[in-house]
């Protein structure tokens, strides 16, 4: 509830904790509204967690990590994103690819061979 609360008002000061809240809370609610949050406050110190973000077990997680990640141009997250176009769930895939081209400029479609070709997969 409190990451909920959080979307409105937009603090750079929580980014610390809303961090914590996609890493590591329990609750799948907590952690889309962190996601949701973070995508609002635009900070870069939440990029490598909204990226871990888009491997989360809960599609409306992955859904805003990765909508977070375009609304901040956050280019890095490119491999990543990349990864999301082969998801089990057809909205991350197109959310995904939106991020992708808002991202990159290139329109490319959404196959993965075609954008693995360009972006090679990163080692972690």
């Amino acid at each position: 509830m409190v990451a909920e609360v959080l979307v409105f008002y937009r603090n750079r000061d929580t980014v610390p904790a809303l961090i914590e809240v996609l890493m590591h809370d329990g609750g799948d609610g907590a952690r889309i509204n962190a996601a949701r949050s973070l995508a609002a406050i635009k900070d870069s110190r939440a990029v490598s967690a909204l990226i871990a973000g888009l491997e989360d077990e809960v599609t409306w997680v992955r859904l805003r990590a990765a909508g977070a990640l375009k609304r901040m141009g956050a280019k890095r997250a490119v491999s990543a994103l990349v990864e999301r176009l082969n998801d089990s769930n057809k909205r991350v895939q197109e959310r995904a690819h939106q991020a992708l081209r808002a991202l990159t400029g290139r329109a490319l479609g959404p196959d993965y061979d075609a954008w693995r070709r360009i972006y090679p997969k990163r080692s972690k």
